[in-house]
């Protein structure tokens, strides 16, 4: 049963170091109520991703009732890509992360009506439900095409995705919409999105992991604070090696 007085919101994902924290402060946030997670190719394939969306729910005690859907593994009209060279191969890098004890279960049991499930999850809700979407948008995108009513069950979408000046793909491209381009075209033209928030790139950058955040977070001295560590370690490093930062975004 959703929280009244916390704000419902629904998690479309691509996990990512950056979106492994994203679950985590979506999860536990006191004025927020998750009440589930689909994942999109992205940061790394579609089964990376997914797994990576059940890792982070079992090392950061998620409830069994949040669901988490397996989305769309490929672009609208265009190759895929990832992105190995910031979050590793594994899409979270850096840290011996715990299987989901029952995550080949959970996946088989999963069906190809991923749109289906996720939009009646939202629509059961019984109130309007923020959409938050911080990969690619292609999840969105073919929701609001095969479920135009679902505006009727939304308060807003809120993106993580495109820029105002300079992209970190090319001049002119963020990774989010670069990864499919025409799904960031429909969500950006559609009809039925009540209300449209967009984070640019820029903004992400002022949301770092200092020197000071990571010790505070070592300083706590737990198996989980030890996993999320050395996530930030992997993510420090290649964020330094890829765009110079001194620090990650996050």
């Amino acid at each position: 049963m959703v929280d009244i007085r916390k704000k419902p919101i629904w998690l479309d994902c691509d996990p990512g170091h950056d979106d492994a924290f994203a679950i985590i402060l979506a999860a536990y946030h006191p004025s927020l109520e998750l009440i589930g997670i689909s994942t999109v190719v992205g940061n790394q394939t579609l089964d990376r991703t997914t797994q990576n969306a059940y890792k982070v729910a079992y090392i950061a005690g998620l409830p069994n009732n949040i669901p988490i859907i397996r989305g769309c593994g490929e672009a609208l009209c265009r190759h895929v890509i990832t992105c190995p060279e910031i979050h590793g191969q594994t899409g979270l890098d850096g840290a011996d992360i715990p299987e989901h004890p029952e995550y080949k279960t959970l996946i088989k049991q999963q069906d190809e009506n991923y749109l289906w499930n996720i939009y009646q999850k939202i629509v059961d809700v019984g109130r309007p439900v923020t959409l938050i979407a911080t990969g690619s948008l292609t999840n969105i995108a073919l929701l609001l095409k095969v479920f135009p009513q679902i505006k009727n069950s939304l308060s807003e979408i809120v993106l993580i995705g495109g820029c105002i000046g300079l992209g970190n793909m090319t001049p002119s491209a963020e990774f989010n919409f670069m990864s499919d381009p025409d799904a960031a075209h429909i969500v950006f033209t559609s009809p039925h999105v009540p209300r449209l928030v967009m984070i640019p790139l820029e903004l992400t950058h002022t949301v770092c992991v200092t020197p000071n955040v990571s010790e505070r977070l070592r300083s706590l001295a737990t198996p989980f604070s030890s996993i999320l560590d050395h996530l930030l370690h992997f993510f420090a490093a290649t964020y330094k090696q890829v765009f110079q930062f001194d620090s990650p975004p996050l």
